[in-house]
């Protein structure tokens, strides 16, 4: 069994401006480089069988490539604390199309999907034991936080591989949008 899900990766330019907020923020864990995506859908725990299916079903899947910019900086919270800190982007609507139609087309073909809503970000960091007025300042320093705009161009099938280090995310295959 595979842990899977489908992904945006960036371009190394839009991965170097993103590292350089990754500092200023004690007891901030944050994510490798190599590691910074935006998810489009989590698929979780699959056979081969279930992985060869799903690559065939997303190679048939035909979207308009796009612009795509990342901007603002914020916070998932979990019972008043913050859990993470994240990039948000500044234009959805083509990247909740392309969402859609990958929600869609794994509906159709039983395969199952995260059921949470859609929440388009970039996880920079998790946190555990951050004082939130630390994490509001930080936040609150990094606010004007933009990329250059960019063109999105595929999207890419995941594995997710626990280890004691942290996750690894091998990149399966990627899907080519026209």
């Amino acid at each position: 069994m595979k842990r899977l899900f489908i992904a945006l990766s960036f371009p190394s330019d839009i991965v170097v401006k993103l590292t350089e907020l990754q500092s200023g923020l004690r007891g901030a864990r944050w994510v490798p480089p190599q590691n910074l995506h935006l998810t489009l859908s989590y698929i979780g725990e699959a056979s081969n069988i279930l992985l060869k299916d799903l690559a065939d079903v997303l190679r048939g899947l035909a979207v308009q490539s796009f612009c795509m910019q990342l901007r603002g900086i914020n916070n998932f919270t979990s019972r008043g604390l913050s859990t993470s800190i994240w990039v948000g982007v500044a234009e959805k609507s083509s990247l909740f199309y392309l969402q859609s139609k990958i929600k869609n087309c794994l509906q159709i073909n039983r395969i199952p999907i995260d059921k949470r809503q859609f929440s388009p970000h970039v996880t920079l960091a998790r946190l555990k034991n951050v004082r939130p007025e630390d994490t509001a300042g930080f936040i609150a320093f990094n606010n004007l936080f933009k990329t250059r705009p960019f063109r999105v161009q595929s999207f890419t099938l995941f594995e997710s591989i626990s280890t004691k280090e942290g996750s690894i995310y091998l990149p399966l295959e990627k899907f080519r949008l026209i």
